[in-house]
């Protein structure tokens, strides 16, 4: 008996996007047992509308107002689980595009309890093979053959037994490593992560975090919900001190590129995660190998992401 998959998608505003996203995976998914459900954060671009009248055959939930990424999951997982009882949901940006039609069952059958697609670019480069953490306490994506230790949460299947297992979405993150905070949770409790040898577009252009439409609220929310989970999973103070060398670092870029919101936000970041997660209980991961290599190209791909901005 095939496995059933309940396929969950947040939208806010992204009525384009999603028609693009749905007509890829109705028209190409095989899988038979699988259903869709639609969050939507409060839209007001009619993206109610078209799945109601193109897509009758999508769950849709209307939320009030934009509930952000984590609890708008959340809210979908729960009726998921209640309404169908599947054996895994499957998180899915509306910016994505399905372009192989054994895309689900190849997630399905690879026997991991996390698992995620190679997720491409639009010019199909890789864009994440999942992702790792340097020594540093740096977070950084896998573009090789490395066993991640994290998944992209763009695209990933997830079985309920780890849900029932360890909870859903960190609610507090509200945008920005729910990904690598849920995974490091699943590791505790000894789950198999994992890539499929499937392929899913990502646009990266997804209204989804209409939260996060400044930059300078990225660098909060990053800085912070980064900060947070090294301290929560690790107990090597290397790591901590590293990520707060990294941020400060990162600050002092973005200052000298005038760019002051960001550079304050990425202090004002650290500084809360500082404060609040001296009472947050930790669990105590194995701190990463100390591969100069992983560092580099980390420390490489952070300071791109400031003189970008």
């Amino acid at each position: 008996m095939l496995s059933k998959v309940s396929v969950i998608i947040v939208n806010k505003d992204g009525r384009d996007l999603l028609d693009e996203c749905l007509n890829s995976l109705f028209s190409l998914t095989v899988y038979p047992t699988y259903i869709v459900i639609v969050v939507d954060n409060a839209s007001s671009d009619g993206s109610v509308e078209l799945v109601k009248e193109k897509f009758p055959q999508v769950e849709i939930i209307t939320l009030h107002r934009n509930y952000g990424f984590t609890k708008a999951n959340n809210i979908a997982i729960k009726y998921a689980i209640q309404s169908f009882k599947p054996d895994y949901v499957f998180l899915l940006n509306n910016d994505t595009k399905i372009i192989q039609r054994d895309w689900l069952e190849q997630l399905v059958k690879c026997g991991y309890h996390i698992v995620q697609p190679i997720i491409l670019n639009k010019d199909g480069s890789v864009q994440s093979k999942g992702g790792g953490i340097t020594i540093f306490g740096v977070p950084y994506l896998i573009k090789d053959k490395e066993q991640p230790l994290w998944v992209s949460f763009a695209a990933v299947l997830i079985s309920r037994e780890v849900l029932e297992k360890i909870g859903l979405l960190a609610e507090n993150y509200i945008i920005y490593a729910e990904d690598l905070e849920f995974c490091l949770r699943a590791k505790t409790c000894g789950f198999k992560i994992g890539v499929a040898n499937t392929q899913i577009i990502h646009y990266g252009t997804s209204t989804i975090m209409k939260l996060a439409h400044d930059k300078h609220v990225y660098y909060y929310y990053k800085t912070r919900n980064d900060y947070w989970t090294i301290a929560k999973y690790y107990s090597s103070r290397i790591m901590k001190l590293g990520y707060i060398a990294f941020s400060i670092l990162q600050s002092l870029i973005l200052l000298l590129k005038r760019n002051t919101r960001g550079s304050k936000s990425v202090i004002v970041g650290l500084f809360h995660a500082l404060r609040s997660s001296k009472t947050k209980k930790y669990y105590s991961l194995p701190p990463p190998k100390p591969r100069l290599s992983v560092l580099l190209i980390a420390v490489k791909r952070w300071l791109e992401n400031s003189l970008r901005s």
